[in-house]
């Protein structure tokens, strides 16, 4: 389960909460997307191409900690 930290359609809670009723499940959350997860960067592509070629191991997330939100610039 993806999801993004900004995703007002279906928050990071409900993400969290579907991920516990799956009984073999992952649960990513990026920082500075909104509810297109999969569109937030070459991170997370590459780590939903890693569980669809193998659901039965974790993707590599360590480039999660590498992702920064949206630098926003005060006027």
């Amino acid at each position: 389960v993806v999801t993004g930290d900004y995703d007002p359609i279906t928050p990071p809670a409900w993400a969290q909460l579907a991920a516990e009723t799956l009984r073999n499940s992952f649960y990513f959350e990026y920082p500075g997307v909104g509810h297109s997860a999969f569109y937030g960067g070459e991170c997370a592509e590459n780590m939903i191409f890693s569980f669809v070629n193998d659901p039965t191991r974790a993707p590599d997330s360590s480039c999660i900690s590498r992702m920064t939100g949206p630098d926003f610039e005060l006027p």
